[in-house]
């Protein structure tokens, strides 16, 4: 371990990093503790590793000195938690549940704020099934075109492909033998309301 802490010192030399600026790349707010990790003083976490490896721009294998023999240790898989809501139509509009029935794991904290929903009905399919799970970004606006949950009268909520123009916007299902294409005038977003919740970013299908 030795050697990490030379190599850390090494390259930061050779990069022209100063304490300071190590020290908020790897997330340490005292400058202090660099010094501490170039003396060797501070046992370093496989994650902490990595994080040196990326800041100091170079393989976290020749960080720790190895010789190319042993693997450098994977990047961890970060998960978080996201809450599953149901039910959100494609289908007619369904009330969507306000408190969360899951939680699910999602690979991306980058991503935005995030919420799932479970999907009832058949007017998205066959790209979105009836049981599918989506994931939706939360975001009040979209491209026009774009694949959204929208929520109608305040409380029913829908999965739609979303085209906007100067006078309202326009649902549109893929399967439109379930549901027919239904514009809303600028008036109606206003009054019913009609508001966008966010835009669908994956689907998980359903395994029965």
């Amino acid at each position: 371990m030795l050697e990490l802490y030379k190599n850390i010192k090494k390259r930061r030399q050779e990069l022209g990093l100063s304490q300071q600026k190590l020290a908020e790349l790897v997330g340490y707010s005292d400058k202090s503790m660099i010094a501490h990790v170039e003396k060797g003083d501070v046992d370093l976490t496989q994650s902490k590793i990595l994080l040196f490896a990326k800041a100091l721009q170079i393989p976290a294998g020749d960080l720790m000195g190895w010789d190319g023999v042993v693997d450098a240790p994977e990047e961890p898989e970060i998960n978080y938690q996201i809450p599953v809501y149901e039910s959100v139509a494609a289908g007619p509009g369904r009330m969507m549940i306000d408190q969360p029935v899951d939680y699910i794991n999602y690979e991306s904290p980058n991503s935005g704020e995030l919420f799932a929903v479970q999907v009832k009905g058949n007017s998205m399919s066959p790209m979105i099934m009836d049981g599918d799970t989506v994931i939706v970004r939360s975001q009040p606006t979209i491209n026009s075109g774009e694949i959204a949950v929208v929520a109608i009268n305040g409380d029913e909520a829908t999965i739609k492909q979303v085209f906007i123009s100067e006078a309202g916007i326009t649902l549109v299902a893929l399967n439109p033998e379930v549901y027919s294409p239904h514009f809303y005038t600028n008036d109606e977003i206003a009054s019913l309301p009609i508001t966008i919740k966010g835009k669908v970013i994956e689907q998980r299908r359903s395994i029965n």
